[in-house]
């Protein structure tokens, strides 16, 4: 980091001259000055994990899950166990989803726990909706049901991320430059109405990754095109 700094001539605030070095980076239009940057950058090697973007913490066991699939209807996917420590994986277990029509659903993409252990994952159906499925995930297996209350209007186009604030008790559900939440219990309950769910649509020609909350609900959102955290703030 100090290298880095003194790279961007000792200013931190000058950071998102690497956010920009690594999207260029990654359209093979990287300048001299972006791979001046770029080498302070330490790379892992690949893995197959599908999607990517189910890492989620269950803040009742304190572990750290993601989901492994290759979102084909039918088809075996795990529920990856990850050490806080090394994160490498500690456990896996296979699961696949069907309905109790026999219909063979993808395993899920995206991932998040509520504050009592509960996980829960969307997808989209149909040209609007959304759905929702909340279960167990741990050691011994994997469950899951349909919520009988979802969204008649999803978010936006591509499906990114879910995620739990624990500080007002809402699920949030992430698409490219779109955010829409409604209160948990009464999705539960099948009480939610539409005044119930909040949305917030921007215009930053970015995607919108993956998003996470604290336990005081302070919120953390990965954008891609270049990658960058941000900060952001629930009213």
């Amino acid at each position: 980091m100090a290298k880095l700094v003194q790279a961007l001539g000792g200013y931190t605030s000058r950071m998102d001259a690497l956010r920009r070095a690594t999207n260029a980076y990654s359209k093979h239009k990287a300048t001299s000055r972006d791979r001046s940057l770029l080498k302070y950058i330490k790379e892992g090697p690949a893995f197959d994990i599908g999607h990517g973007q189910s890492l989620a913490y269950n803040p009742k066991d304190k572990q750290l899950w993601f989901t492994r699939s290759n979102g084909k209807a039918g088809q075996y996917g795990s529920a990856v166990k990850v050490s806080s420590k090394t994160l490498r994986p500690t456990k896996q277990v296979a699961y696949r989803l069907v309905n109790k029509q026999g219909a063979k659903l993808a395993v899920n993409s995206t991932l998040a726990f509520d504050r009592q252990g509960y996980a829960y994952f969307s997808s989209y159906s149909g040209q609007r909706s959304l759905r929702v499925y909340r279960g167990t995930m741990n050691d011994h297996g994997v469950h899951f049901k349909l919520m009988m209350q979802g969204l008649a209007y999803r978010p936006g186009q591509t499906h990114q991320s879910i995620a739990y604030n624990p500080h007002n008790d809402r699920l949030y559900f992430v698409s490219d430059d779109a955010i829409s939440s409604v209160p948990v219990k009464k999705l539960r309950q099948r009480q939610a109405t539409p005044k119930d769910v909040h949305a917030s649509v921007f215009a930053s020609q970015r995607e919108f990754e993956g998003l996470s909350f604290t336990a005081a609900g302070q919120g953390y959102l990965i954008l891609n095109r270049g990658a960058e955290l941000m900060r952001i703030d629930i009213s």
